[in-house]
């Protein structure tokens, strides 16, 4: 069976489990989400970890989403392995209910989570000086306000930096992680805790925000190359198929990167 019928039957099968009809065409993420909303039973009643599908933490009325529980986040996994991460600061969400992979991702690696409230930045900035600290995990707007904040005090940085973007964000420079010793591994999610775009560690050093396409996701260029189509991975309970979302996408020219995999520029 070829790849691109192999992916048909997977969401076929999905879908039929969910009591519906498979998309005859491209769809808006808005029109997948009212579709989510119909599988709600199916993704409570499975063994599946469940995600928020809204970065807005008062939208108590966004569907869930739904992934394999065996599920976990290899790009975290990945990057505090090879960053020999000790104490993690977690500063994310707490809405996002990802600390269970968190956890996991830094007992692979020998670390700690230290979860820390966004809004309490003196105890995340404690825990750098004091907790053996040497990871920050928080998204780009986390990143630039706890970056400046870590100057304001004169405190020394950690060296190495996970900042989540989601795809909705306008890219945001951040100086301060521009300096010298300091490791950034970018990633944008289509949800919270759901990678759609990651980076190695060699685009992580190189300081681009160029990527690569998530494990098990397709992502597609439209016709016009205004949009982006995707189709979600197995582990989804419900997978986006032929999902349309306005950004462009572009291969970087005559670039071949250490990990073989194919390098991407989104852009926003």
């Amino acid at each position: 069976m070829s790849h691109q019928n192999d992916v048909k039957a997977r969401v076929a099968d999905a879908y039929e489990r969910a009591q519906l009809a498979v998309p005859e065409k491209t769809r808006s993420l808005e029109r997948y989400l009212t579709l989510l909303e119909h599988a709600q039973d199916l993704i409570r009643t499975t063994d599946a970890r469940v995600f928020s599908t809204s970065f807005d933490g008062s939208n108590a009325d966004m569907p869930i989403y739904g992934r394999a529980r065996n599920w976990q986040w290899a790009s975290l996994h990945h990057f505090l392995r090879a960053r020999r991460a000790l104490g993690v600061l977690v500063r994310l969400p707490l809405f996002w209910q990802v600390e269970p992979l968190i956890f996991n991702a830094c007992k692979d690696a020998g670390g700690f989570p230290f979860v820390n409230d966004v809004a309490n930045m003196p105890v995340g900035r404690l825990a750098v000086t004091e907790a053996n600290v040497n990871t920050i995990l928080t998204t780009v707007q986390g990143a630039q306000g706890f970056s400046r904040h870590l100057v304001e005090r004169n405190t020394p940085f950690p060296p190495n930096w996970f900042v989540v973007h989601q795809l909705s964000d306008t890219p945001i420079q951040l100086p301060y992680l521009m300096r010298p010793g300091l490791i950034v591994h970018n990633e944008v999610h289509l949800f919270p805790g759901i990678p759609l775009f990651y980076q190695c560690a060699a685009l992580a050093e190189s300081r681009q925000l160029h990527f690569h396409v998530a494990d098990g996701f397709i992502v597609d260029s439209s016709e016009t190359q205004k949009e982006i189509t995707v189709t979600g991975t197995p582990d989804d309970v419900l997978p986006l198929y032929h999902c349309k979302l306005p950004y462009q996408l572009a291969d970087v020219p005559s670039s071949v990167c250490a990990c073989k995999e194919r390098i991407v520029s989104l852009i926003w």
